[in-house]
């Protein structure tokens, strides 16, 4: 009965620490947030970022999250700034933002590495996006980075 429980004891840690390491990836919901060089207003600003810019959040030190984006850039974000999304940002070097899910559609505007957007819709090999200005249109999903996984799908 001792094997029982040291294999249960051994399966209940395995998930506890697969559950620790789950990413996190939270967005920033404000309009403009700084990204600071430790957890408090105390720190630098190391960078500023804009409304829908997804993170992955590293860990917490109380309302403090330590985050780094797309790009590995680290810093930490105070909970206030920050909301589930979804959102992305674009990963590729630039894009076309189309009228629809595909190529046969018509460019609406280009955009360069790094534009954050919230994420409407996800079909798999398309997004549906909008700006903070409120501008909509499709990306290919695969030159994106952030929560794809936790868009509606475009079907439904």
């Amino acid at each position: 009965m001792s094997g029982m429980r040291l294999a249960a004891a051994l399966a209940a840690a395995f998930l506890s620490a697969t559950e620790t390491l789950r990413a996190e990836i939270l967005c920033v919901g404000a309009a403009r947030a700084n990204v600071r060089e430790g957890a408090g207003l105390e720190h630098g600003v190391a960078f500023v970022t804009d409304r829908h810019t997804p993170f992955r959040v590293r860990g917490w030190e109380g309302e403090w999250a330590s985050v780094s984006d797309v790009d590995g850039g680290a810093g930490w974000l105070h909970e206030s700034v920050l909301d589930e999304g979804p959102c992305v940002v674009l990963a590729g070097k630039s894009a076309n933002v189309r009228f629809g899910p595909g190529l046969q559609y018509m460019v609406l505007w280009s955009v360069e590495h790094g534009q954050p957007f919230r994420l409407v819709s996800y079909d798999g090999v398309w997004s549906q996006v909008t700006d903070d200005d409120g501008l909509s249109g499709w990306v290919a999903s695969r030159l994106l980075w952030g929560t794809i996984s936790e868009a509606p799908d475009a079907g439904s």
